[in-house]
């Protein structure tokens, strides 16, 4: 995932909380990219207070200071931000109501389970990753502190969907399942790119094959049975909808 300078987007925002924040943040990814699903390893609880005091400051101009407690009933503080209608619906409602969401998931989790077979942790952590990017990326819409261009480029940041099978490295990506065809690295690559198109350079970098000419041979065999979208004049290579069907159906984007 590529690094978000949490100080630049939200530098409207005292640097204390975005400080704490950006500590939460990196704790949850980092727990959920090593697969450490347990309640205590990924916990959304300090990310959702750091959420709860970033409100208060950009609805009242204040905020509880990081040490005091930010009151007994959770969700009676979350309720309270229904009431600045000044304020648009995501910051008095939406974004209150899905922290409130991450906060009791795991709390209120019982310690028997539906089956033996049915674990939890695992669809409960999925679910704490994609609301705590949503929030991010609303808040950022919303604190409006970065130009509309970085906003577009920080949102997409945080939205995006991460495929284990895509690992990004050096500012390169690499496909992790070594058993995948070229034509198979091919289309993973353009998928996880997809909306954004690839040059050829790039391609074949990440690609890692061996020879240009016959790389460049495979791409227009693929362009031609409409996999893709090879544009050499322009130098963009994108993929198509039967590009995209053919990842979905036959390709384990999280098999590594």
């Amino acid at each position: 995932m590529d690094k978000i300078n949490f100080k630049q987007i939200f530098s409207n925002i005292p640097e204390n909380i975005i400080s704490e924040l950006e500590k939460r943040y990196t704790e949850l990814f980092t727990n959920y990219y090593h697969k450490r699903f347990e309640p205590s390893e990924l916990n959304g609880a300090k990310f959702c207070e750091c959420i709860v005091r970033t409100l208060q400051f950009i609805t009242t101009g204040s905020y509880t200071p990081f040490g005091q407690n930010l009151g007994k009933d959770f969700s009676q503080i979350i309720r309270g931000f229904e009431n600045n209608t000044n304020f648009s619906d995501s910051i008095r409602l939406h974004i209150p109501r899905l922290v409130n969401s991450i906060y009791t998931i795991r709390n209120h989790r019982g310690v028997g389970h539906i089956g033996n077979n049915i674990d939890p942790n695992e669809m409960d952590a999925n679910i704490i990753i994609s609301s705590v990017r949503w929030i991010l990326a609303e808040l950022v819409r919303e604190t409006q502190a970065i130009s509309v261009d970085e906003a577009i480029k920080t949102v997409k940041i945080l939205t995006n969907i991460d495929y284990p099978i895509v690992w990004e490295v050096n500012n390169k990506k690499r496909i992790l399942n070594i058993k995948l065809t070229y034509k198979e690295k091919i289309l993973v690559l353009l998928y996880s790119n997809f909306p954004d198109q690839m040059n050829y350079s790039t391609l074949f970098s990440n690609i890692e094959h061996s020879n240009t000419s016959n790389f460049k041979k495979l791409l227009k065999k693929m362009h031609k049975e409409k996999f893709i979208e090879f544009d050499e004049k322009q130098d963009i290579i994108s993929i198509s909808p039967k590009g995209s069907e053919f990842v979905y159906k036959n390709i384990d984007l999280t098999k590594i």
